[in-house]
């Protein structure tokens, strides 16, 4: 007997940020999931991409990775396992900024998460938990991004399982570093805070750049812009070891 789960797509408190249930067919053999078909997504009036990176990360039950917001659009899921999603609008001009979701995500269901919010998660599945990040920019060193602290007690987020900041198997310390969203949105609201004035037209909260070279100024590292060690440290290290 087949039974299908049609797309569906559902709005958040976040301007931009859509919860997409993907279409389903199940049958006695098992399960065929549109993951991602650019026409149903434009006819729904959603970014179709085109993905140019594609990233699967694993990661241990408990652990927690972001929150970061880089210049891209994003568009996750879970291949395996289960996930609770933890999403940060810190674009200054965009009205819901400073608004917080969070979004349970099994097989099936998705998050569109738009250019300039911050993504992060939590594996709250038993065994193996798989995350899968489709982005419409491939990552570099040096790309626009800011960032903000999981544990910023004022987001209100109440991770599923508890985390402990000092634990490395929980947190990075990068992550465990990072500002508050307060500090996050002063810097990004501040006038010279990233080569000249913030802009729209880049994913509001994004700097406006002379060029198509996008790396913060040199020697100058404000609060919520994450800056590659790789340009301050390692040549080695890159976005993943966050």
């Amino acid at each position: 007997m087949v039974r299908i789960d049609e797309f569906t797509i559902e709005t958040t408190a976040i301007a931009g940020l859509f919860v997409v249930r993907m279409k389903q067919i199940h049958d006695e053999r098992g399960t065929v999931r549109e993951f991602f078909r650019a026409s149903t997504m434009r006819q729904a009036g959603l970014h179709a991409g085109p993905w140019q990176q594609l990233n699967l990360t694993e990661t241990a039950r408990g652990a927690v990775r972001g929150l970061h917001g880089e210049d891209m659009t994003k568009l996750v899921s879970v291949v395996q396992g289960s996930v609770f999603g933890a999403y940060v609008d810190v674009r200054i001009d965009s009205p819901t900024v400073g608004a917080v979701v969070t979004v349970p995500i099994e097989i099936g269901v998705q998050v569109l998460v738009p250019k300039g919010v911050c993504n992060g998660f939590q594996p709250t599945g038993d065994g193996v938990n798989q995350y899968l990040y489709c982005f419409d920019n491939e990552w570099r060193p040096g790309m626009p991004g800011c960032s903000v602290n999981p544990l910023d007690p004022a987001l209100g987020i109440d991770w599923p399982i508890p985390v402990d900041p000092d634990d490395r198997a929980q947190l990075s310390a990068k992550d465990a570093a990072a500002p508050t969203l307060a500090e996050t949105l002063a810097a990004l609201r501040a006038p010279d805070a990233i080569l000249g004035r913030p802009h729209a037209s880049l994913g509001v909260g994004f700097s406006a750049c002379p060029t198509t070279n996008c790396s913060p100024p040199s020697r100058r590292r404000w609060p919520g812009w994450w800056t590659p060690r790789s340009s301050v440290r390692s040549p080695s290290w890159a976005w993943w070891s966050r």
